[in-house]
C-alpha cells in the first residue's frame, strides 16, 4: 500500500473510497462491531472480506455465530480498519444483512482470495458451513490522528446498487 505523506488530504469522495478499496481488498482485517441483545457493542477481528462490489463490503462466517444472531435484531453496523502503520483509521458505518442464498454466497467466495482466516471452515458442519454479512456502507470516516485531521463521507440514499450518490465530504481538523 502506497504511504501517505504527512500532509495528505483526501481531495474527493473517489480519493477516499479508492483508499477504503485498497486498505480492504489488501487482506487487512477489520473489526466488527454489532449490538447485543443488552444493548452493547460487541467487537470482534474479521479478516475474510471483499469491497469490490461498492457499496457493499461482504465478509465470510460462520451461520451459527453470535454475530449473524445479533444481525436478526440490530442492523446497523461499524467496521474499523487501520493501514499497517497504524497512521491512517478508516470507520464504515452501514446495514447490514445476511446472505444466505447459495448463488450469492458462491459470488462472494470467489471474490475472497485469501481464507486462511476463516477459522470457523475447520469445525465440522453441515455444508454449506458459511454465511455472507453483506454491509451496506452508507458512511465514511477517515482519521488521520498525526494530522489531527478528519475526513468524513456520506453515501445514499441507494435506489439500486449500481446508484452511488455522495451527500457530503468533508475535511476538519479535530481541534477547530
Amino acid at each position: 500500500m502506497q504511504q501517505i505523506s504527512d500532509d495528505y488530504v483526501f481531495k474527493s469522495p473517489d480519493d477516499l473510497i479508492a483508499f477504503a478499496r485498497q486498505l480492504i481488498n489488501e487482506g487487512q482485517a477489520g473489526i466488527f462491531a454489532t449490538v447485543d441483545t443488552e444493548g452493547f457493542p460487541r467487537m470482534r477481528w474479521m479478516g475474510t472480506l471483499a469491497l469490490e462490489d461498492f457499496p457493499r463490503l461482504y465478509a465470510i462466517t460462520s451461520p451459527h455465530c453470535l454475530k449473524v444472531d445479533q444481525l436478526g435484531s440490530h442492523v446497523q453496523v461499524e467496521w474499523m480498519f487501520a493501514d499497517k502503520g497504524q497512521n491512517i483509521i478508516l470507520n464504515l458505518g452501514g446495514r447490514a444483512e445476511i446472505f444466505q442464498e447459495i448463488h450469492d454466497m458462491k459470488r462472494v467466495w470467489r471474490m475472497i482470495d485469501d481464507k486462511s482466516e476463516a477459522y470457523f471452515l475447520n469445525a465440522f458442519v453441515k455444508k454449506p458451513g458459511f454465511c455472507v454479512i453483506a454491509t451496506t456502507i452508507c458512511r465514511i470516516e477517515c482519521s488521520i490522528p498525526k494530522q489531527n485531521r478528519r475526513f468524513s463521507l456520506k453515501l445514499g440514499p441507494f435506489d439500486s446498487m449500481s446508484e452511488v450518490q455522495v451527500t457530503s465530504l468533508f475535511s476538519k481538523s479535530d481541534t477547530a
